[in-house]
């Protein structure tokens, strides 16, 4: 009797032992995590953003850069506030400055010098489409070069404005602040019956309602 539970125990193991190698041999071997550098994929950001955005600006008509919503907008008896808010083309002139000033501290500049303050002043005083695309553009080419410089040594260096910013930070302060303008653009094209590129040929969500 003793030695027929040996022989069980032995075979428990044996079999204990198979299973584990089987198990072992279908489990993947762990690889390494791709680690991606920080300019390469913060810049694949931007141009996100970037592909997104200019043509937005230029799918606005010259003449409606001046265009601000409006409760004559709306059906009377509907509450709305739009007292005040910036038109079209201050919107853009607004995230180009923002840009501008958040890609200073992409770059570790803690606060823009004299002639970069005067260039953002000038800025918001655009207001016509062509200055303002030209503006928009240039912003974008100033933010690849920013992105450029970071590395994965600095990107978490502080960016001098914040107590927890840094520069690689900076970048996502600059693309949720313009996306957050973005979403208004949209609208703003939509109320002059205009179809946002990023829209344009997609299948509508609502078929059936009506305007």
């Amino acid at each position: 009797m003793r030695f027929k539970r040996i022989v069980t125990a032995v075979a428990l193991v044996a079999c204990s032992s198979s299973v584990t190698a089987i198990l072992h041999a279908q489990t993947p071997t762990p690889t390494a995590i791709a680690k991606v550098d920080p300019a390469k994929s913060l810049d694949a950001a931007v141009t996100g953003l970037e592909k997104q955005l200019v043509p937005l600006a230029e799918a606005m008509p010259a003449e409606k850069y001046g265009f601000a919503p409006s409760s004559d907008l709306f059906k009377p008896g509907v509450t709305v506030d739009y007292k005040g808010v910036r038109t079209f083309g201050q919107q853009l002139a607004h995230i180009i400055q923002a840009n501008d000033f958040f890609f200073l501290g992409v770059q570790g500049i803690a606060k823009p010098d004299a002639a970069t303050t005067a260039k953002l002043a000038a800025i918001g005083k655009l207001t016509e489409k062509d200055d303002l695309i030209k503006a928009l553009k240039e912003s974008f080419a100033s933010a690849h070069e920013a992105v450029a410089t970071l590395t994965p040594e600095n990107a978490w260096e502080h960016a001098g404005r914040g107590a927890t910013d840094t520069r690689a930070e900076e970048v996502t302060h600059a693309l949720g602040h313009s996306y957050d303008i973005y979403g208004q653009l949209v609208e703003y094209l939509r109320m002059n019956g205009i179809v946002p590129p990023a829209s344009e040929g997609r299948p509508l969500a609502n078929p059936g309602k009506a305007n």
